[in-house]
């Protein structure tokens, strides 16, 4: 999180030349540099990711603690 909230000042864009921080190139180095080097599509993992039986299931997990039948997470 402290990555994605850092900017690089005015002043040391002027000074130094550091290059600003977009969200653009902020999301290429948090995975999407990664995610082209390993041929993987991040939009389609997560859609896949969203869908698989844990996800499924995590509702009725949470009623079921509520309940008193499994421990809380």
């Amino acid at each position: 999180m402290a990555f994605r909230a850092f900017n690089v000042s005015q002043e040391f864009q002027h000074r130094y030349r550091y290059a600003a921080l977009t969200d653009t190139i902020k999301a290429e180095v948090l995975g999407l540099n990664a995610a082209r080097l390993f041929a993987v599509d991040p939009q389609a993992t997560r859609c896949a990711l969203a869908a698989d039986k844990l996800e499924l299931h995590r509702k009725a997990a949470r009623g079921l603690a509520a309940e008193g039948a499994l421990p809380l997470p």
